[in-house]
């Protein structure tokens, strides 16, 4: 069996959890990596897991471990590590979200970053809750 088909039980119990308790998300993930069960999956749950909790710089390492294991279908990867720098104030990020498919492009569009270049001067990101309506001007959120 796969890495990927043992791990599966950690990534569906993850997946479950993902959204109303990230803490346990992210357990379910390092027991999986622990028992050496490391593929793409399991290090972009646990990283989406880091991001939902503000743990931003373990967010972009395990974020970064998932590309590295990916030949192709990172645009998750990218688009939460893109987040978690962006809210550490690393203007990199946008690189990030430019390879996070559609959510990436459609945050970059919402806040007028689609031509910034990272180095040049820039507001700060207005997330926003629903289209137009800005309701903070610090950290970016997980649009559902």
């Amino acid at each position: 069996m796969t890495k990927y088909g043992q791990a599966l039980p950690y990534i569906q119990r993850a997946t479950e959890y993902i959204n109303s308790n990230a803490l346990l998300a992210s357990q379910e993930m390092t027991t999986a990596i622990n028992n050496g069960l490391c593929c793409y999956e399991t290090y972009l749950l646990r990283g989406i897991a880091y991001y939902l909790q503000g743990y931003y710089k373990s967010a972009i390492e395990d974020l970064t471990t998932a590309i590295d294991y990916s030949s192709n279908n990172k645009e998750k990867a990218y688009y939460y590590r893109g987040m978690s720098k962006l809210a550490l104030d690393d203007d990199s990020g946008i690189s990030d979200l430019r390879n996070g498919g559609q959510d990436g492009i459609v945050f970059l569009r919402e806040n007028n970053l689609m031509d910034y270049v990272p180095g040049q001067k820039r507001k700060k990101a207005t997330v926003t809750t629903k289209r137009n309506a800005p309701t903070q001007t610090k950290k970016p959120v997980l649009k559902k």
